[in-house]
């Protein structure tokens, strides 16, 4: 009777030192994090031939907080009148994709849609989405350059924290002449081509 006695005090620890006691039940469903929300982003300028001369060549994405920094950033790449947008709810962020190729014999990453959305407290993450332009083999493509500087202005309606990331929805392949197949192939990260979505950019 005393080593049974014993065995149940025994399993009565090992339960309590592996969980066997909660004070709340176990969810899987019911994460520490909450679940990502959307933010809204609205798109406020676009254009392929900046103001100014921009010496920097490469891409690069800036972000302002405040009119200031704002008017600085967009007075080198247009003079047309633009919105003030409401930094008090929101902030600009401007996308330099850098000196490309614009020709159809040319590859290149083509912007095509700005998402994003809370992924933690007073953090907001943005994607940029680009289509993977692959020219095809033609025998009319020569040395011809069009050089252009796609940029995009596009206000984040968030104050918090901005963090971004980057992805590549599919493949368009193109022919000199102006003939485009739209087929695409989905790469490992993606759910699908989003290159004739009427809300990319």
């Amino acid at each position: 009777m005393l080593r049974l006695s014993a065995s149940v005090v025994f399993i009565g620890v090992l339960l309590s030192a592996c969980g066997g006691s909660r004070d709340e039940p176990f969810n899987p469903s019911d994460p520490d994090d909450p679940e990502p929300t959307p933010v809204t982003v609205t798109t406020l300028f676009t254009g392929t031939e900046p103001f100014t001369l921009i010496e920097f060549e490469g891409k690069r994405l800036q972000v302002a907080t405040e009119l200031d920094d704002y008017y600085q950033m967009i007075d080198a790449y247009t003079d047309q009148p633009i919105t003030t947008p409401d930094f008090s709810s929101g902030q600009v962020v401007l996308y330099d994709g850098g000196v490309v190729d614009d020709s159809l014999c040319a590859h290149k990453l083509i912007l095509r849609r700005v998402d994003a959305q809370n992924i933690a407290e007073g953090v907001v993450e943005v994607t940029l989405e680009y289509e993977n332009f692959q020219p095809q083999s033609d025998p009319e493509c020569g040395d011809e350059v069009i050089e252009v500087r796609p940029f995009e202005f596009f206000y984040v309606h968030s104050r918090d924290e901005l963090v971004f990331a980057e992805r590549v929805q599919g493949v368009r392949s193109g022919s000199s002449g102006g003939n485009r197949n739209d087929d695409t192939d989905e790469d490992e990260d993606s759910e699908g081509s989003d290159a004739d979505d009427p809300a990319g950019f």
